[in-house]
């Protein structure tokens, strides 16, 4: 079994060498890599989702080779990954657009870095029905690419917001949700979790 962190609490990209090594040393094996640092969540609200994965998919993997072989030097191993969110900003449809494209280039990335899964944040909206329509479609729209680079999509529960109060995830309906599309695994965040 592995014990993991994670990564981006120890730091950026600037010294991958560095963070693994102390990632390893504070006796963590492997790390939740989140993919969607380099788009904050702050920016994303407000439709700024930056420049960085504009980059075609080789420039990206040439950029993430270094953070690899750091990772690969210090015996720490990518157990999954996080991509960005919110993936749906109701006032910047254009964004929505966009971050699908981004979903890609990071499976394609996930593949590089062997790491088994990437977290695909849900949409979320006020009415259930329309949030597991919108949700199916969207996560069979990536299970192609998923298996041309052999990552696994996974689904995580989310908190959602109700008069301005962040409140936690019911996650009924999960497993319906996983045995439709059996290609979608899930990854159980507790923090955001009402059981």
């Amino acid at each position: 079994m592995q014990s993991g962190r994670w990564y981006k609490t120890f730091g950026g990209d600037e010294n991958p060498e560095a963070a693994f090594t102390f990632i390893k040393d504070c006796g963590f094996d492997a790390v939740d890599f989140d993919l969607g640092m380099h788009i904050h969540t702050s920016k994303i609200r407000v439709g700024d989702v930056g420049t960085f994965y504009d980059a075609d998919v080789e420039q990206l993997l040439d950029y993430y080779r270094p953070i690899k072989a750091a990772a690969d030097k210090a015996g720490v191993v990518f157990a999954q990954a996080h991509g960005p969110f919110p993936l749906v900003v109701p006032e910047f449809p254009e964004v929505h657009a966009y971050l699908l494209t981004v979903v890609e280039k990071m499976l394609a990335i996930c593949q590089l870095l062997e790491c088994p899964a990437l977290i695909v944040h849900p949409i979320i909206v006020r009415n259930r029905q329309e949030e597991w329509e919108k949700n199916l479609a969207m996560y069979r729209q990536f299970i192609p690419a998923g298996k041309k680079y052999g990552v696994k999509i996974c689904l995580e529960n989310m908190f959602t917001t109700e008069n301005t109060r962040k409140t936690g995830c019911f996650v009924e309906g999960i497993s319906d949700f996983c045995t439709m599309l059996q290609e979608v695994g899930f990854c159980f965040g507790a923090p955001q979790a009402v059981v």
